[in-house]
């Protein structure tokens, strides 16, 4: 549905909208649930919608039901119905009620944000990044050298972080492969250089060779999964970069016997740098499962809300270490950060929230999204991770498969 009509360009007009919104559809039986923003609920009827600007995707059982909601809006608006809920916030959704999986896209994000830039791809890339070429028998590794790169001018900055941020909204929504460079982008978009250039240009020429990205989820009990995982000293000042993959799946057998993870379309990729700077990996992995399960939290209150009860929500680490502080196995002098990460973690778990386990590091599904990896990683991974959909497009004057 859309609401025509609309305020648009007045800065009080959200919330004038919101707020007659409110007004209209309360004596009807439809409210705000108490936490999740943007998610309705009817009293009576087991409805649920979001509304987001004045796109609604609705979530009912029984036509009859959606078609009350609809009666209800036209009292007030003018709307346009689609009933196969093909699009959505920009993004295709595809919808096999046989196979009981949907299919998400946005086969014409990339092509748009291409020509916004006035870009023109040079070559095909298999990697949304540079990466380093490992330096096997090395006995050291060394931090990498600041740049002495002037900074670009005021246009140039701005045609930086305009790419980045709108890659950001495609990586949440659809590719999460391109997380790790616009994370790494983003920490140098203030003073961008040249070199920060060329990392915008192969992150756009990564997009123009995969731009048919597909994610699908599958029927399950709607139970929220997570992994955590860090990259230790992989980012410039000594920081650390951390990732977490959240799925919903079917109902885990309770603790202490471990789930069995299942690579399955994302609800959510978290992708962040870690400000601080960690003294050692497995204080990087418990910042890490401290945030991710902070990420976690609003999602469980918002399934709660559309009536999927959540059992303890299983979190998945791949450091023994970071499990032994947690579980109270380990005991030792901590800095005061990390000492309150541990017991932050330590009271949920106490008070049966979260079940957190350890499994083998090949096996964490948010691995993937804390490295830069090479190309045939990407490869690899991007068969697992996404469908397989045929695409044809045009790099300068050579056609890619």
């Amino acid at each position: 549905m859309k609401i025509t009509l609309g305020m648009y360009g007045l800065r009080q007009a959200g919330l004038i909208a919101h707020q007659q919104l409110v007004k209209n559809l309360a004596p009807h039986g439809y409210h705000l649930v108490a936490h999740t923003t943007g998610l309705w609920v009817h009293k009576h009827s087991n409805t649920y919608f979001t509304l987001i600007v004045d796109d609604f995707c609705i979530k009912y059982e029984g036509k009859n039901n959606a078609q009350q909601l609809f009666d209800t809006l036209r009292k007030y608006y003018t709307i346009s119905v689609d009933w196969t809920g093909k699009q959505y916030c920009g993004l295709t959704l595809q919808w096999n009620y046989d196979e009981r999986h949907v299919t998400l896209s946005a086969p014409k994000f990339v092509p748009t944000a291409i020509e916004k830039y006035q870009y023109t791809p040079k070559r095909r890339r298999d990697a949304p990044h540079s990466w380093t070429i490992p330096a096997y028998g090395s006995k050291r590794q060394y931090a990498q050298e600041d740049s002495n790169e002037p900074i670009l001018n005021r246009d140039g900055t701005k045609y930086i972080q305009g790419v980045n941020s709108t890659f950001l909204y495609y990586g949440q929504a659809i590719d999460f492969s391109i997380l790790p460079a616009v994370n790494k982008i983003g920490t140098m978009q203030a003073t961008p250089t040249a070199s920060t250039t060329k990392k915008v240009e192969w992150l756009m020429d990564y997009a123009a060779t995969h731009p048919n990205t597909a994610i699908r989820f599958h029927a399950s009990d709607m139970i929220l999964h997570g992994s955590s995982d860090v990259a230790y000293l992989v980012l410039p000042k000594a920081r650390s970069h951390m990732a977490g993959y959240f799925y919903s799946y079917n109902k885990p057998a309770p603790p202490p016997i471990k789930p069995t993870p299942k690579v399955i379309g994302a609800v959510h990729v978290e992708c962040k740098t870690i400000r601080n700077v960690v003294a050692s990996v497995a204080e990087g992995k418990t910042a890490a499962m401290f945030h991710n399960c902070q990420r976690a939290i609003p999602m469980c209150i918002a399934l709660k809300e559309m009536d999927h009860p959540q059992p303890l929500t299983p979190m998945e680490t791949d450091n023994a270490t970071t499990l032994g502080f947690i579980t109270s196995n380990i005991r030792q002098k901590k800095s005061k950060s990390w000492d309150m990460r541990c017991n932050w973690l330590r009271d949920w778990e106490q008070q049966k929230q979260f079940h957190f386990y350890w499994n083998i590091g090949e096996g964490n599904l948010a691995d993937y999204f804390t490295k830069h990896h090479a190309p045939a990683v990407h490869r690899k991974k991007r068969s697992i991770y996404y469908v397989k959909k045929n695409f044809e497009i045009q790099l300068g004057r050579a056609r890619v498969y």
